[in-house]
């Protein structure tokens, strides 16, 4: 779901919150606040997000307590895009959309849902064409600094290497080998984004190779 964080929610304070809050506003200012987000019967209050955040934002970590609010937040339909068009409708009305070819307008389909999805689908083949720059493993997966390749030595194709990215290029690979306190290198051709990938490429070289010595000895 797309929300901007200007935007308004509600959320639950608890008293520990309410007195950071306080707390918080003297430090800065010299003087208590006079008055803050006033809250209904249940205890909401309405905040833009980013103030929300900045505000509690520091006291909201795993075990923490306690804690500043109640963990749920109310996010208004009339705010952004609305808790209705969350991701899994988007795909869905993406996928019908781009089948069928329906037309802005047409009935049963929100004008404004049709215009986010055709913004949403251009951002995606903008990142995508980011994305399709990036070196790729022999089996078409983009690799970057951290990600777990697996690369197949050519020497007799019987050893398989997993290993941590540490840099990359059009070139190849490094990772950091620990074992000789240095780093090692493989061209992109000989990695493979899982195991299994790289152990159908093995499979097929060591095929491939034995294929040749077979040959090579019939000509003899």
């Amino acid at each position: 779901m797309l929300f901007n964080l200007n935007d308004k929610v509600r959320a639950q304070i608890t008293p520990f919150g309410w007195k950071r809050y306080r707390e918080d506003y003297k430090a800065i200012t010299g003087k208590y606040p006079t008055c803050q987000p006033p809250e209904d019967d249940d205890g909401w209050s309405e905040w833009q997000l980013h103030t929300l955040i900045e505000h509690f934002g520091q006291y909201i970590h795993m075990g923490a307590t306690p804690l500043p609010m109640k963990t749920v937040i109310e996010i208004s339909a009339a705010e952004g895009l609305g808790p209705h068009w969350g991701a899994p409708t988007i795909h869905r009305a993406h996928d019908v959309l781009d089948a069928a070819g329906v037309p802005p307008g047409a009935d049963g389909i929100d004008p404004r849902l049709v215009d986010r999805i055709k913004l949403l689908v251009r951002q995606r083949d903008e990142l995508q064409a980011i994305v399709d720059k990036y070196p790729k493993t022999e089996d078409g997966v983009p690799v970057v600094p951290g990600m777990t390749v697996y690369v197949v030595y050519n020497c007799g194709a019987d050893f398989i290497e997993e290993c941590v990215v540490f840099s990359v290029s059009r070139f190849g690979v490094l990772w950091n080998r620990h074992d000789c306190h240095g780093y090692a290198g493989a061209k992109l051709t000989a990695c493979f984004s899982t195991l299994a990938a790289a152990e159908a490429a093995r499979k097929a070289e060591q095929q491939r190779a034995s294929k040749q010595l077979h040959e090579f000895h019939e000509d003899k």
